[in-house]
C-alpha cells in the first residue's frame, strides 16, 4: 500500500504490481502530492510540540491534543 501512496506523490504515472500495470489519473497523482505535503506538516507540528514538551514543564496533555486536532 505504501507503494501506491510513493509513487502517487513522486509523480509516477504507473505502477506495477505482480505483474499488472495500474496507471494512476491526474487526480490520483494530485491527491498524492497533497496527502504526501500534509503529512510533512504533520511531522512539524508533531516535532515541535515534542520540542515543546521537552523545553516546557507546564504543556498539558489537552494542550497536545488540541494542537494536533487543529492541524489534522
Amino acid at each position: 500500500m505504501t507503494e501506491i501512496l510513493d509513487s502517487a506523490q513522486e509523480g509516477f504515472p504507473y505502477l506495477w504490481v505482480n505483474g499488472e500495470k495500474y496507471v494512476f489519473s491526474n487526480d490520483v497523482l494530485d491527491a498524492g502530492k497533497k496527502l504526501f505535503q500534509q503529512f510533512k506538516v504533520i511531522q512539524n507540528v508533531i516535532r515541535n510540540i515534542y520540542d515543546r514538551i521537552m523545553d516546557e514543564v507546564n504543556i498539558t496533555v489537552q494542550d497536545v491534543l488540541q494542537e494536533m486536532n487543529r492541524n489534522l
